[in-house]
């Protein structure tokens, strides 16, 4: 008897642990960048490229600033987290290279990022990382780790000047339902903070992929084969998103239109039939005994299960 116990108790706190697990896989945190408020940003465009499978996807954005100061500067600073390949910057068509942003960059007698359109504030330690609080307004504040922030120097003229950075971002995958869910997210609210907005164009290629795609940006304005286009003069959202959600498969469709009560209750009427039938063999095998184990670990059991089948599935 008290191995049933065992066994019962085993179950419950394995399901509960599989339970209590994140749905979301997390992909690439990536975002349009902070600006210096020596220089205007004339335009931004972003392209997007999505592989076969919708695993990752190649950003390219190229920045078109004009800026008023002459000499050494820092015209863009750049959050990126969890990307695949290097992180690569070009200005006018050249590869620069890129430092790390670090709590020393902030200090009272640093005067690299006073001039950027936020405040860094201060560092705070967090999980082992360090964070830096970056206050856009009064009101708004954001926190990031310092080691996903980067930066470069370059001695810039009067002018206009092009600056292009590129990578390859993963996926943000959800589980939690019976279909997966894909998703590749990129910030556009760190624009709302620029000396000057001018226009946004956002170009999404998929010639390599086959599936059917969303976005959170509405009609496009422009289709030439497998690229969608769209322009904007104002930011469209604070997140640009590309998503993707495989047609079910059979077993999913079915699973789907079972639901998941009609799910636990054909797992409990599965259960309650072979509960049945063990209470009749061990009642055949031992028909003096006056308390049966195998009844009463069963009637515990059973509707236990359920409510635990039915828990995990919605």
């Amino acid at each position: 008897m008290k191995g049933y116990f065992f066994i019962l108790f085993l179950l419950i706190s394995s399901l509960s642990f599989a339970n209590m697990a994140s749905p979301y896989g997390e992909g690439t945190k990536v975002s349009s960048a902070f600006s210096s408020r020596d220089i205007d940003i004339l335009h931004e465009n972003i392209d997007v490229n999505i592989d076969q499978k919708f695993k990752t996807a190649t950003y390219v954005i190229e920045y078109t600033i004009k800026t008023d100061v002459e000499g050494n500067q820092i015209p863009l600073l750049f959050y990126a987290e969890n990307y695949k390949s290097d992180f690569k910057v070009w200005v006018d068509g050249q590869p620069i290279a890129l430092s790390n942003f670090s709590p020393e960059n902030i200090g009272a007698d640093s005067v690299k990022f006073k001039k950027f359109s936020a405040a860094f504030e201060k560092t705070t330690p967090y999980n082992n990382w360090q964070e830096v609080d970056i206050r856009w307004t009064e009101n708004i504040e954001n926190s990031y780790p310092v080691s996903d922030l980067k930066y470069f120097e370059a001695n810039l003229k009067r002018g206009i000047h092009k600056i292009r950075v590129a990578y390859t971002a993963f996926a943000w995958v959800y589980r939690g339902g019976w279909i997966r869910q894909y998703n590749f997210a990129y910030s556009l609210s760190p624009a709302k903070f620029w000396r000057s907005f001018g226009t946004l164009q956002i170009n999404l290629k998929t010639e390599n992929f086959r599936g059917n795609l969303s976005t959170n940006l509405g009609e496009h304005n422009h289709v030439a084969g497998k690229t969608q286009t769209w322009n904007f003069t104002e930011l469209p959202a604070d997140f640009f998103n590309i998503c993707y959600q495989p047609k079910p498969n059979d077993f999913a469709a079915l699973a789907i239109f079972i639901g998941p009560f009609g799910i636990a209750l054909s797992v409990t009427l599965i259960l309650v039939i072979f509960h049945l039938v063990l209470i009749i063999i061990r009642r055949k095998a031992r028909p003096l005994k006056k308390y049966s184990g195998v009844t009463i670990l069963g009637s515990l059991l059973v509707p236990l299960i359920f409510f635990i089948v039915l828990s995990l599935l919605i």
